[in-house]
This record gives structure tokens, sequence and C-alpha cells, in this order.
């Protein structure tokens, strides 16, 4: 067989290991999976991590209980998990990851009966454990890793694989926040991320209809602190889902709870540019909506296969070469890192403007999906000394504050950059030049 690979190179200004940042503060995260490494990649892609700005990792580290007690219930090992957790530590980097699957010697005799009855085996994966060993489980995760962790997610995407009752993924969860809080009261505790923002219906992942507003209604929001949702895509069908998402937890009355847009990305095997942008919309977004903290999906493809839409998600290839959405991630880490959101400027169907500010500056930020080959003029009023602007790979240029009122653009300015660039180079003798 025959491929054909495109190599890019970037810049990043911001690769220095700085002081992690403390939950409560809005910080961007990226989903890494780290646990799958050998300790040669480890080392490479936590240099990665550290380069793009993120100061929130949601990791796998080997904390399963299927991990860590693979022998039964008196074996405990803790070993892999805590050399991961040092590595992020070291890097500034806090940590969000969960217990995972359950071992095949703690399931309950009536769970092997039906896997035996249906041939579904993945009561392995997602059932409740006999004797309230899930919940001894968490209790010792806890103790050990107490204040070393920011949040405990339990469980992923149940919409999509859950095969037992919905009751049973409420006491699972209720298991592990008893447990964990037993110890560590101070962390924050999780349901599994969902897959839909509000499924209604069931579709042919989903085993049946309803099942997020189930264990809500179930729940009550009581077993957990802050409500997790995945919403893969573009930005238009992230906006209608996280809109659906907000009407369904005012339904079932759990909208006292925080939000938390933890697992959301897009793919970029049709083109790199829409994926780039869509760090911006997305995580600005949902900051605007209240997401506590935001975890971009995910560090690195681990192949080729173009017909593995995995693959795509990664903001580095496999062969650790930058796509355009690790040097848009990085640009907009150093501008939201530690923002909290003020008001919508301009609320448009195709111009958004959103105003955040870390206490000691004012940040503007905003699009404009009309602009296709030209920048769009914005004068804003402010009693700012200075400002500058910042497009969506970094690139700064100081811009004049003149009668309380400051001018900039948005829209593609990169088509702009090229130009610019197309004209520096003829200007040094360059004959031939192939825009990509």
């Amino acid at each position: 067989s025959t491929n054909t690979v495109e190599t890019r190179f970037a810049r990043i200004d911001c690769h220095r290991r700085t002081p992690p940042v403390l939950r409560g503060t809005f910080r961007m995260g990226v989903n890494y999976h780290m646990a799958s490494y050998s300790q040669e990649d480890k080392a490479k892609t936590l240099e990665a991590l550290v380069a793009t700005g993120a100061k929130l990792a949601r990791a796998g580290m080997g904390l399963s209980m299927k991990g860590v007690q693979k022998k039964g219930p008196d074996d405990w090992d803790w070993g892999d998990a805590e050399n991961m957790l040092d590595m992020l530590d070291a890097a500034g980097i806090r940590a969000s990851t969960g217990p995972g699957t359950m071992p095949k010697w703690s399931v309950r005799p009536d769970a092997v009966a039906k896997a035996k009855e249906t041939k579904d085996w993945r009561w392995e994966v997602i059932t409740l454990p006999r004797d309230r060993l899930f919940e001894r489980f968490c209790e010792k995760m806890a103790q050990r890793f107490k204040g070393r962790l920011d949040y405990y997610e339990i469980g992923n995407e149940w919409d999509l694989n859950f095969r037992h009752p919905v009751s049973e993924a409420v006491e699972i969860q209720r298991e592990a926040y008893r447990g964990i809080k037993r110890y560590d009261p101070d962390v924050c505790v999780l349901p599994n991320g969902w897959a839909g923002a509000n499924d209604l219906r069931a579709t042919r992942n989903t085993p049946r209809a309803d099942f997020q507003k189930e264990f809500l209604l179930l729940s009550k929001g009581d077993c957990y602190d802050v409500h997790p949702t995945h919403c893969h895509g573009d930005f238009r069908s992230y906006e209608r889902r996280i809109a659906s998402f907000m009407k369904l937890r005012k339904e079932t009355g759990t909208d006292f709870r925080p939000w938390f847009s933890n697992e959301s990305a897009i793919s970029s095997w049709r083109g790199e540019r829409e994926p780039a942008a869509t760090v911006w919309k997305k995580i600005v977004f949902a900051r605007a909506h209240g997401s506590v903290d935001y975890i971009w999906y995910n560090l690195r493809g681990t192949s080729w296969n173009p017909k593995d839409p995995e693959q795509g998600y990664g903001m580095l290839t496999a062969g650790y070469l930058p796509r355009e959405t690790f040097v848009s991630f990085a640009a907009l880490a150093t501008v939201m890192n530690g923002q909290d959101f003020r008001r919508t400027v301009v609320r448009q169907d195709e111009r958004r403007i959103y105003e955040f500010s870390d206490g000691k500056s004012v940040t503007l930020i905003g699009w404009d999906d009309a602009c296709r080959s030209h920048a769009a003029g914005i004068r804003i009023e402010t009693d700012a000394a200075y400002a500058e602007q910042v497009d969506m790979f970094g690139n700064r240029k100081r811009i004049s504050v003149s009668n309380g009122a400051v001018d900039f653009e948005i829209g593609d300015g990169v088509k702009e950059e090229a130009a610019e660039t197309v004209k520096a180079l003829k200007m040094q003798g360059v004959k031939k030049i192939i825009m990509l």
C-alpha cells in the first residue's frame, strides 16, 4: 500500500513547566491516555501536554479497580498510578481520573448468570460489585491520594453501554461517592461523562431512551458534585446540544449542580482549519455558559488509519507532528486560563463576542463566520491604557486606544497574514510559492 504524509512544524513559546492551577480557577485541559503509553512515549507526550499550556489532564492512570486489585480483595497495587501522578505533578498539571472497570472476581453471581444467558460479558466492565467492595475500593483510593486529584469520574459514557437497570448505575455512583468523600471530602466527584447531551430517544448505540434523565431523577443530584457531558462535532451542533443539556438539567431539578464540558472536540480528518477555529469557539462558549473547566479530546492519535475517526481527534499525529489544533489550543491557553466570564457583548447568529477578566485585565474573544475572505472591523469603547490583538494561532500585535475606543478586527485574518508572507518572500527573490 502507499501513503502520503504532510509534514508541518509549529513553534510554541509557552513550553515551560509552571505551577499547577488549582480547582476553582478556569483551566483548559486535555484528554490524555497516559496509561496506554510506554515509558518513552509517556515522557514525550507529557512534554507535548506541557507545550499546549493545559493545566488539567483527564488521564487514564491505571486507577481502575480491575487494574489495582487484579487477584482479589486483599491485593492492592497502586504503583503505576502513583508513578504517573508523580509525573503530572512535576509537570504542574492537575488530574482528573476515575476508578474505571471492575475485576471478574468482584462480580455478583446474578450478573454472571445474566452474562451467560445473554452472551454479553460487559458485566465485567460496568456492574455493581458484590458486598460493597466498590465502596471499599473507592475509600482506599481516596485515602491514598487525598489532595492530589481534582476530579474522580465514575465510569464513562454509560448512556452508550450500560446494560443493567438505571437504579444499579445510581447505586454504583452512590457507593463511589460515599467511599471517596469519607476520606477526601474536598475532592470533586463526577458521574460518568455522558456521551449524549439529552438522550430523549434510543439509538443504535443506546440500549434504551432517557437513560441519563432516569439517572438524574433517581439520584436527585445528591451523589455527585459536578455534572459532566461529552459533545463532539462542529460548533453549531455543540451549541444546540448544550442548550438541550441545560433543558434536561432544569427539567430534572439537577441544575443546582455546576456542569463541566469534559470531553469534546472535532476530528481533523477532513481538514485542520475548522477544528483549529472550533477549539476557540467551543471553549469560549462553554466558559461563557458556566463550564467549570474544559477538556479537549485528545492529545495524540495513535495510528494513521483514516477509517478510524478516533485518530483524527489527536492534536498530535501518531508521529508527534502538530496539527493546527495543537497550535490553536496553545494560543488560547495563554488567553483563557484563569478567566472569569463577565458578559456577552455581541450575540448574533454568526457573530459572537464574549468578555472575560482575570481581575487584572479584560479580554474580548470573538469570531464572525460570515467573514470568509476578509476581516470585519469592530469598535469597542474602553478606558484601557493599551490593547493588543491575538489571532487564533497566537500571533500578537499592539493596537492603539484613541478617544476612549479601540478598533480591532475579527474574521479570517489568516489569509491576510499569508499575503504578507508571500509579499516578503517575493521581495527576497522567491520565484514560485505554493499555498496549501
